[in-house]
């Protein structure tokens, strides 16, 4: 079981963590946390010359990973990256993902764990578990409620009533959406671009590239009503969480417009509602994470040329020259 590899967080103060150095099996799938707490392969605390790019988010980045072969979308950059550039020094992607964590809880562990790696780029991935931080936005006491399915003794005139109960709940909720649609509140006085400001004060202060990258989902505004009502037998609220969505792709754009230093990549393009790359409403199948990790190496490209060309730093050089 997955949660075999988590253990409660030591403060107390989030959601349990990885396991350091331990191993387990998920469907037909190995999970493996290194020695410092992250999905994948031994990481040295040493950085020597590698570049280093840390991956940070949430399941979505972990990776809900099911077969014997599949892989989180980390570790596919970082074999795309090998394979098409060949670069002359040694590429690393640290899988920083955290199941049921939010980006708030994952700029702690940024300072405190990964900050010391000394990354060269932070690719951020957030969306779902942060939704509620936006707040003023989508009245979340308002939700689709699931109506309740009443047995009858005529089988035909109970599915007849719960199909008229879910027509007026999805009619109530459609006109939630409309009154809500000319709201005054900014998508950038959230709670959640906040936090993302954060994120961007602390990559400019260390010297980091920061990647942010809007997050996709198997349904979005486009999306067929009978898809829709698909989903939301398991996510109930589901139009609302293409809303809260659609505010999020406009912080992390808008941000990235306000700061020219951060890089944004749109992750919707081939598969932002191609629900066949889901295995639920935002976890990928290994199609999905395939295509998550394409689009993020088209969109880091020329940082990377640009920073792998480049002549390693003094201080990484000479500590290659001492070893």
């Amino acid at each position: 079981m997955v949660r075999d590899v988590f253990v409660p967080d030591p403060a107390g103060l989030f959601l349990p963590r990885p396991k350091p150095s331990s191993h387990t099996r998920y469907f037909n799938s190995t999970i493996s946390i290194n020695s410092l707490g992250f999905r994948g392969k031994e990481v040295s605390r040493e950085k020597g010359n590698a570049y280093r790019i840390v991956a940070l988010g949430e399941s979505t980045t972990f990776g809900v990973t099911m077969r014997e072969n599949d892989s989180p979308w980390p570790d596919l950059l970082e074999q795309l990256i090998r394979e098409r550039l060949r670069p002359q020094r040694p590429v690393e992607v640290i899988n920083a993902g955290v199941s049921c964590w939010d980006l708030k809880a994952n700029l702690r562990r940024l300072v405190a764990e990964i900050l010391p790696l000394h990354p060269d780029m932070i690719i951020s991935y957030h969306g779902h578990n942060g939704f509620g931080m936006i707040n003023g936005i989508v009245p979340l006491s308002n939700r689709y409620v699931v109506p309740f399915y009443r047995r009858r003794p005529v089988k035909l005139l109970a599915e007849c009533e719960y199909r008229l109960r879910v027509m007026n709940a999805v009619n109530r909720e459609q006109a939630l959406l409309a009154a809500r649609a000319s709201t005054s509140v900014s998508p950038l006085q959230t709670e959640y671009a906040r936090t993302y400001r954060e994120l961007i004060q602390i990559a400019q202060t260390n010297n980091v590239k920061l990647v942010l990258a809007d997050f996709s989902m198997a349904v979005n505004e486009h999306s067929s009503q009978g898809i829709l009502d698909f989903y939301r037998r398991r996510y109930p609220s589901v139009v609302w969480l293409v809303k809260e969505n659609q505010i999020h792709s406009t912080i992390v754009r808008q941000l990235a417009q306000q700061h020219p230093e951060v890089r944004f990549v749109d992750t919707h393009p081939n598969l932002d509602g191609d629900h066949d790359k889901f295995i639920d409403l935002m976890h990928f199948t290994q199609a999905g994470r395939q295509q998550l990790a394409e689009t993020m190496f088209a969109g880091i490209r020329d940082l990377l040329d640009g920073d792998l060309a480049a002549p390693m730093p003094e201080d990484n050089a000479a500590a290659e020259r001492v070893h």
